[in-house]
């Protein structure tokens, strides 16, 4: 299993449970996939550098885990595909 952090980027429109409803089923998803969270971090609401799908800001969370390298290429179809409130994500290997 290696070690990867994923940068969540949420709509700016969902409201707190709906963050929250969205972080649980990712947590759900990256567990059925045989990982585990090893930290988390919210970063809450922030202004972007430049406007993203015409918005111009998002709630950040971060998110490091272990996970085989094979399943995380099923997790980032999972985010791009299922989970409508993700405005954008980026998942990369942690080095240690």
């Amino acid at each position: 299993m290696n070690t990867y952090e994923a940068m969540i980027i949420f709509k700016p429109e969902l409201k707190d449970d709906e963050i929250k409803k969205n972080i649980k089923d990712i947590k759900e998803k990256l567990s059925s996939f045989g990982g585990k969270i090893l930290k988390e971090d919210n970063w809450g609401t922030k202004n972007f550098a430049y406007e993203m799908n015409k918005k111009t800001k998002g709630y950040y969370y971060i998110s490091t885990f272990e996970l085989d390298s094979l399943k995380v290429t099923d997790l980032t179809t999972w985010l791009n595909l299922q989970s409508e409130g993700v405005l954008r994500s980026m998942i990369t290997v942690v080095n240690k």
